[in-house]
């Protein structure tokens, strides 16, 4: 009788398992597309803007009870499978450390609390995902959505390329304005400048270009796999469906982003020696077609980077930010760093660095910079730690008897691990949901698939 009685109470505790693996699963999957659709959908809705505001908190505040809710469940079933215990620990360790360094210094301060959450609100994903026990089925289901999405995205980039501003007005999402809620959501500033930037459905033209950077290393690495009868010219014009749209989101980063990735591919599939020909081939082909750009967009898009002004206009902005920090770079207060309150901060470099009182507004465009400020040199090094342990884990896993597809999920998050660097110079990706969340799911997925295969299951095309 007592047998029976184990052996149902097993039975039931998996049933609870999966469902519960299942509507995590399919909350990530819809989650994935609201996302990309948020702005566009809520600007629909006839609520003020106070409401709107927290309609946009909803997505965050169901991940942090679905995270409580999964730990509370599987920690009294089942033991949870972890890609790495070390990963694990240092990532607990760096949370501790933000809110005990935070109510250290600045108290119970809102504004600093909203900043920790927006740095770690997705980096549980990679652990939740990891213990779902994904088939690869699911897995690669999840590949194909993120790539359809960018191409939704890029569809919908041409329309407003094309369609102009009527078309830009309709995709543009809400406005809220400054000195109603000290937030703005929009990218409106483009479309009232006249610089034909364009953003999707997202709020910004950053937030556009760096989804579309993530589609198109997908496509790059994997669409040859996951796609049977692929044929190559199609192949490229997917790759020139997404660079297009990028490129007239006018983000200079999202742009030289995708140059680098579309190198280390070139690198990865045809070895060092067209890598570096491609690249003195790329780099004199734009050299010489500067000269024939019209002067308008030599000043504001990506061709600005060849523009001498432009190299002044940055010592107002990030290379500003930069020269400050290098020259205050060994200060006691940077030891644990001086908090995330904006008014804070903004005082102690108008103060201390004899800077723009702007500076303090825009720090987190270099984003490693504003880390340093605000959580000092110890919370850097635990952070850049924990981000090395993931990284080493998945080169690790290279080591593996393993298909094409596995290596090429390995090494475009390898790609994307490297983009982590440059692209947090020049703004905050680390926060960009558009990047952040993708970014952890993504690795969360390929490290699950990589544990598939360690276990001998494939039950998916893998040539």
């Amino acid at each position: 009788m007592k047998d029976n009685i184990k052996y149902t109470t097993i039975i039931y505790d998996y049933k609870i398992s999966k469902n519960l693996q299942n509507f995590i699963y399919y909350s990530l999957f819809i989650l994935s597309i609201y996302f990309v659709l948020e702005d566009f959908i809520l600007k629909f809705l006839p609520i003020p803007n106070n409401l709107y505001f927290l309609a946009k908190q909803f997505p965050d505040i169901f991940l942090f009870i679905l995270y409580s809710f999964y730990l509370f469940i599987i920690l009294t079933i089942n033991k949870v499978k972890i890609p790495s215990h070390l990963s694990l620990y240092i990532f607990i360790i760096f949370v501790f450390y933000l809110l005990f360094t935070s109510l250290w210094i600045t108290g119970l301060d809102f504004f600093a609390f909203a900043n920790i959450k927006a740095l770690i609100r997705y980096i549980f994903l990679l652990f939740i995902i990891y213990s779902l026990n994904l088939d690869n089925k699911k897995i690669i289901n999840f590949i194909k959505l993120i790539i359809l999405l960018s191409f939704l995205e890029a569809i919908i980039g041409f329309l407003e390329i094309f369609g102009g501003n009527t078309v830009l007005n309709f995709f543009m999402p809400r406005i809220i304005e400054n000195n109603e809620m000290g937030i703005t959501f929009t990218s409106v500033k483009a479309v009232l400048q006249g610089t034909g930037e364009i953003f999707g459905t997202l709020p910004y033209t950053i937030n556009y270009s760096l989804f579309l950077l993530i589609g198109l290393c997908l496509w790059l690495f994997t669409a040859r796999n996951i796609y049977k009868n692929l044929n190559f010219f199609t192949y490229i014009f997917g790759v020139l469906f997404l660079l297009i749209p990028l490129y007239f989101s006018g983000s200079r980063i999202g742009v030289l982003s995708a140059i680098f990735v579309i190198l280390l591919y070139l690198k990865y599939k045809y070895g060092l020696k067209l890598f570096f020909i491609s690249f003195v081939f790329l780099t004199l082909t734009l050299i010489f077609l500067y000269p024939f750009i019209p002067k308008e967009y030599t000043n504001s898009d990506f061709w600005a980077i060849f523009n001498p002004e432009y190299l002044e206009n940055l010592k107002a902005q990030r290379l500003g930010i930069i020269e400050a920090f290098l020259s205050h770079l060994v200060n006691q207060d940077f030891i644990f760093g001086i908090g995330s309150d904006k008014s804070l901060v903004e005082n102690y470099l108008w103060n201390n660095w004899n800077v723009p009182i702007y500076f303090g507004r825009i720090i987190e465009d270099v984003y490693w910079v504003a880390l340093t400020i605000y959580y000092g040199y110890f919370g850097v090094l635990i952070f850049i730690i924990f981000l090395l342990s993931l990284y080493f884990l998945i080169s690790k896993k290279s080591t593996i008897k393993k298909d094409n597809l596995t290596s090429n999920f390995i090494f475009s998050i390898k790609v994307l691990f490297l983009l982590l660097i440059p692209l947090n110079f020049v703004n905050q990706a680390f926060e960009v949901r558009t990047f952040s969340f993708y970014f952890w799911v993504l690795l969360g997925i390929t490290l699950s698939y990589i544990k598939n295969i360690e276990v001998g299951i494939e039950n998916t095309p893998n040539k």
